[in-house]
């Protein structure tokens, strides 16, 4: 059903049924007030009728011995027809005079136009009037044929108590009813009237709505069709009623919905950049931590020969300890065994060179980790910013989707083509929403396990200046072995006098040893956690590319979204 026909109907049906109750009541009242008014004028009529026939003559009503009544000795009414009719013509209402029950003077005539004279009253009025002594109003009384609104009036002589006739007036019931039916058509045809004049008035007011209305579902249907450039009648959004009230609600959605379109537009476009960005960003970072890995397999392989070389040069000083011992009863060979130990102490200084070189590499590589791990970590944060950018606007496109929705309900049927662009913008933002938090639930894993990594090359550079250290005092050590080996070749007279001391040297170079020993260990298990890191940041770096590529895709998808609209 039209919103038209909807309003004519909502006017139309209260203003008739309004019309309805209004000519019942007032049908009711008007017949009730015509009625008591024709009995106050038959009344009125009636006792001047009474007075007529009484007033200033002396004598009873009586009859003659020609059957004549009379009025004492003046009047005879029986022969007074002139008075009777004189009061019909002046009040248009019919006269009757009673003696007893019979009439013997009336204007009321028959079927042939000759008077009603001689016949009798009713039983009912007899009894009420003649016997009662009471006066009778009622309605459809049949008189010669003819039904009367009529009232009886008793008369008396002088002051008996008895009445002796009555007085009738009466005004036919069929005149008396064409004259309330009149009144009621009158009645009628003022109400219908006013239905129409009112249902009219509806019509015109409705014309001006449904044209609101109908601005409005075609503005709403261009932005359903994605042309947000259509244009509102600014008169109609003048209107001070609801009409216009939802014309400039769509005038400020439309509004709306250009900004967030373009605001989104430009957004989708930083984040396609952004993504591009990253993913550049991510695949150099995956080719330098595949150099990093390499590096730290070598790192590895060297620690691996370091501890080797370190257990070598252990068993070495052990000899040498042993050679120590042996140096009192083999003197004559020292100078054999003084060639053999320079050669031992020439490789150990060689190991030990080439183990501060493998650590100076180690501590370069582990500072470029470094480096890309903070760079990946600001990048992630750059990332999450844009990410929640963009989760905030979605939840802003859900909020005015929801007040659009609402905007339609009020609206009824004919919102129903807003509701639906509010519920496909409600879906694009929850799509937006849901890929903007499943991007920052990545970079949030990735935040953490970058900071993780951070903290784990800090540790390391903390234990590979402590290795460099103990390098350099075992390097000092070894410098001081080497001392001693050459003044040995130079002294070798004074051996037997530098046994001890030699022995004292020999117990601090094996604790030396030890402690290389342990660092070359803790070298290796450093090294091997250090790359099981670097392989873990690989995977993450690759994890990163994969996210920047999904968000590049949904970058595109949603510029394809909103390139329906046309800003």
């Amino acid at each position: 059903m039209k919103l038209r026909t909807q309003i004519l109907l909502l006017v139309s049906i209260p203003l008739l049924a309004l019309g309805a109750i209004t000519y019942v009541i007032g049908s009711q009242r008007i017949t009730a007030i015509m009625t008591d008014t024709i009995e106050k004028g038959l009344i009125s009529t009636t006792i001047a009728v009474r007075d007529t026939i009484s007033s200033g003559r002396e004598g009873d009503f009586r009859l003659d011995e020609n059957g004549d009544m009379w009025k004492g000795d003046s009047l005879n009414i029986s022969q007074s027809a002139e008075v009777v009719d004189d009061i019909k013509e002046e009040t248009g209402m019919e006269v009757t005079i009673f003696f007893g029950d019979t009439r013997y003077m009336t204007s009321v005539k028959d079927d042939k136009g000759e008077r009603a004279i001689g016949t009798k009253a009713s039983d009912k009025v007899i009894e009420i009037v003649l016997t009662g002594g009471n006066d009778y109003f009622a309605q459809r009384v049949d008189v010669a044929g003819e039904e009367f609104f009529a009232y009886y009036l008793p008369i008396y002589n002088g002051d008996s108590n008895t009445p002796v006739g009555m007085v009738f007036t009466g005004i036919s019931q069929e005149k008396a009813e064409a004259s309330i039916n009149n009144i009621l058509y009158s009645l009628l045809g003022i109400i219908l009237i006013s239905v129409v004049l009112f249902v009219a008035v509806a019509w015109l007011i409705s014309n001006g709505i449904i044209k609101g209305v109908k601005a409005g579902v075609g503005a709403i249907e261009e932005v359903a069709n994605g042309n947000l450039t259509v244009n509102i009648d600014t008169k109609a959004m003048k209107r001070k009623d609801e009409v216009g009230e939802m014309l400039t609600a769509i005038a400020k959605l439309k509004e709306e919905l250009v900004r967030l379109i373009g605001q989104i537009a430009d957004k989708s476009g930083q984040v396609h950049r952004e993504a591009e960005v990253l993913s550049k960003k991510a695949e150099s970072a995956s080719e330098m931590m595949a150099q990093v890995e390499k590096a730290t397999s070598d790192i590895a392989a060297g620690a691996g020969s370091q501890a080797e070389e370190t257990q070598e040069a252990t068993e070495n000083i052990v000899l040498m300890g042993s050679m120590v011992e042996e140096t009192n009863r083999e003197v004559g060979s020292l100078a054999d065994n003084s060639s053999q130990i320079k050669e031992s102490g020439d490789a150990a200084t060689d190991t030990l060179q080439e183990l501060n070189d493998i650590n100076h590499k180690v501590t370069e590589a582990i500072g470029i980790i470094y480096q890309q791990t903070n760079t990946t970590n600001e990048s992630a944060m750059k990332i999450k910013e844009a990410t929640s950018l963009i989760t905030s606007i979605a939840e802003e496109t859900n909020l005015l989707s929801l007040n659009a929705t609402i905007e339609a309900a009020r609206a009824g049927e004919q919102g129903r083509g807003f509701a639906v662009v509010a519920a496909q913008i409600q879906k694009l933002a929850e799509q937006s929403d849901e890929s903007a938090r499943q991007i920052e639930t990545i970079i949030s894993d990735l935040i953490h396990d970058s900071q993780e990594a951070v903290t784990t090359m800090n540790e390391i550079k903390e234990i590979m200046k402590e290795q460099n250290i103990k390098v350099t005092r075992t390097d000092d050590n070894f410098d001081e072995v080497k001392a001693g080996i050459s003044q040995s070749m130079l002294s070798i007279k004074a051996i037997a006098d530098q046994t001890k001391k030699l022995d004292e040297a020999r117990v601090k170079v094996i604790d030396g040893v030890q402690n290389l020993t342990a660092i070359a260990q803790e070298n290796a298990a450093s090294t091997e956690e250090t790359s099981a890191s670097v392989m873990e940041v690989g995977s993450i770096v690759e994890n990163i590319a994969a996210s920047a590529g999904g968000l590049e895709k949904i970058a595109d998808e949603l510029k394809e979204s909103i390139g329906t609209f046309r800003l």
